[in-house]
């Protein structure tokens, strides 16, 4: 197909927005495994799931197999901080453990 495509090489590239869609993904009952990975690859890509569908067989397996991290759960430090300006940063906690209590009674209601 000739186009090349740039994934990131581990957590520390994607942004907050692209784990959330690759959780989302990921806890999918209702795709087949190999859909979710043309998914995962489009959100990392950025491409259209259709461009990933049509690659062949063994250039989507590459890339299948360049995103097998992503069965690795990220650690807070893996993660893009977003800072949407200089007085705001958003940052993800992946460990339940380590959020506030304020935060914890929100995400309960």
């Amino acid at each position: 197909m000739g186009v090349k495509i740039k994934i990131p090489a581990d957590w520390r590239a994607v942004s907050i927005g692209q784990f959330q869609q690759i959780t989302g993904i990921s806890g999918s009952r209702n795709m087949l495994e190999l859909d979710k990975h043309i998914a995962v690859i489009s959100v990392l890509s950025g491409l259209p799931a259709e461009t990933i569908e049509r690659l062949p067989f063994i250039e989507l397996m590459k890339l299948v197999q360049a995103t097998s991290w992503i069965g690795e759960p990220p650690t807070d430090t893996r993660l893009k901080a977003w800072q949407p300006d200089r007085f705001t940063r958003y940052t993800c906690v992946t460990d339940a453990r380590h959020i506030s209590g304020g935060d914890f009674i929100t995400l309960k209601n």
